[in-house]
């Protein structure tokens, strides 16, 4: 697979990332929700006894955060602040440019 195919889809998954992080800042679970696959199976971060749940219990972990926290903002970045970071996502593909 050539680099620019390697580019297009970091692209992709970037624009992905930041249209769903995008749905927390717009408190949009729909537009989220839209994004995430009907069969989605995925292990939550805390501990459950290793039950795999669905996207409705993914749904009610989005509207936690919605509802628990005001003024969710994302800043690009690996760095620890604004100043540090080098304004990519992580992945293992980065524009030609970067440094």
């Amino acid at each position: 697979m050539g680099i620019e195919k390697h580019q297009a889809i970091f692209d992709r998954n970037v624009s992905t990332a930041k249209a769903f992080f995008n749905g927390f800042v717009e408190s949009d679970i729909e537009a989220q929700m839209d994004m995430i696959a009907d069969d989605l199976e995925y292990l939550p971060a805390s501990y459950n006894g290793n039950v795999w749940l669905g996207k409705e219990e993914f749904r009610q972990v989005v509207q936690y955060f919605i509802d628990t926290f005001d003024d969710i903002i994302f800043t690009e970045g690996l760095g620890r602040t604004r100043e540090e970071s080098c304004g990519f996502f992580g992945g293992s593909a980065y524009p030609a440019d970067a440094d």
